[in-house]
């Protein structure tokens, strides 16, 4: 006949180690999940303030404009591009395009 070793532990010292188990997988789980979307929200920031940035000179510089923006992705980097009319404050319309690089690229479909 074999041998068994067994051990005799009680229900509640059971369910406190899989109580404490669980907690240490979820939390690492979702520290995992928010260290990777970090990344995505700083970006989203960056692009934010470039975006602000390219209409607090357009607002200072021109009277009024008819300015779109067309959001491309080259060689890994996102590129803004901004380009229509423009009206200065003494009346005249100029044409108006300009791009700013951005070191990362969008990973979103763009339409």
């Amino acid at each position: 006949m074999k041998q068994y070793v067994t051990f005799k532990i009680k229900k509640i010292y059971l369910y406190i180690l899989l109580f404490v188990l669980v907690i240490t997988f979820c939390g690492f789980g979702y520290y995992k999940w928010c260290a990777s979307h970090l990344e995505i929200e700083l970006q989203i920031v960056e692009t934010q303030f470039q975006h602000e940035g390219i209409c607090s000179l357009l607002k200072e510089a021109y009277q009024s404009s008819d300015i779109q923006l067309d959001l491309s992705v080259k060689n890994g980097k996102t590129i803004m591009r901004y380009y229509g009319k423009a009206t200065t404050f003494a009346g005249k319309e100029e044409n108006y395009d300009i791009e700013t690089k951005l070191d990362f690229a969008i990973n979103a479909k763009i339409k």
